[in-house]
């Protein structure tokens, strides 16, 4: 998985002079966590950041620091200011109660993947994360984040990303029919070892030059698949193997 850079803070709610929110913006470095003001007694503390590019989420790592509660919503930079974001991460107890009386166990550090995930935002391309951090606990003390890395779910950032809406609106899909599906995968043996004179579903993936990259994703009209391909949609039955759901360069 390829790690996302943060590329700047968009807003946030309140931070400690001594240790800035800017601090999350390169997890590598020694600068020190982003914790709320000390004079905040509101137990709760939010940022806005902006990554580097629109990318799905593989997972993201959390360094504590006081916090009790963490919750991540997404959205996207082109957005109106209006537009609620998603939930990617519900609220997730990242203290409890005794320990954030007793102010034990402050650092801990979570790794927040797909499975942990809302299945409304899981998969979907995101370029802004909020963060609502919450400590009703022990308001008196200010708390925060050490440190947060994210990771997309593709292997490079060199990876095309496909909009579903973006391409379905962009131009038309072309439906490969009879004579299309001929013309596209001419006539070839199966892999089962069968001729065919046309190339049958479950190997039509196969065929696809070597060199291509390609994301396949589920079409709003059941039943079929859409195929983005050197700047075209085409259309192929949703009966290919679900194993094809991804090819890489061989």
């Amino acid at each position: 998985m390829a790690p996302v850079k943060i590329s700047h803070v968009v807003s946030f709610s309140s931070q400690d002079p001594k240790y800035p929110v800017e601090n999350l913006l390169n997890p590598d470095t020694q600068m020190g966590p982003w914790l709320s003001c000390p004079h905040d007694k509101t137990g709760q503390l939010k940022v806005e950041l902006q990554l580097e590019r629109a990318v799905p989420i593989g997972y993201i790592d959390v360094g504590n620091c006081g916090c009790a509660f963490l919750q991540i919503d997404v959205g996207r930079s082109s957005w109106s200011l209006d537009r609620p974001f998603v939930t990617l991460l519900p609220a997730t107890m990242l203290m409890s109660l005794a320990d954030s009386k007793q102010g034990k166990n402050r650092s801990g550090v979570r790794m927040f993947k797909d499975d942990d995930f809302l299945t409304a935002a899981s998969g979907e391309s995101w370029d802004r994360l909020r963060l609502t951090c919450s400590q009703p606990f022990a308001r008196h003390q200010s708390f925060g984040l050490a440190f947060l890395r994210v990771c997309s779910s593709l292997d490079s950032l060199d990876d095309p990303i496909v909009d579903p809406s973006a391409s379905m609106s962009s131009e038309p899909s072309q439906v490969l029919g009879e004579s299309s599906f001929h013309e596209t995968f001419p006539s070839s043996t199966c892999n089962s070892g069968t001729q065919s004179h046309s190339l049958c579903h479950c190997c039509a993936l196969t065929h696809l030059p070597s060199k291509a990259r390609v994301l396949l994703m589920l079409a709003p009209a059941p039943g079929w698949l859409i195929l983005p391909f050197r700047g075209h949609s085409f259309k192929i039955p949703k009966r290919a193997p679900r194993k094809f759901q991804r090819l890489g360069t061989s």
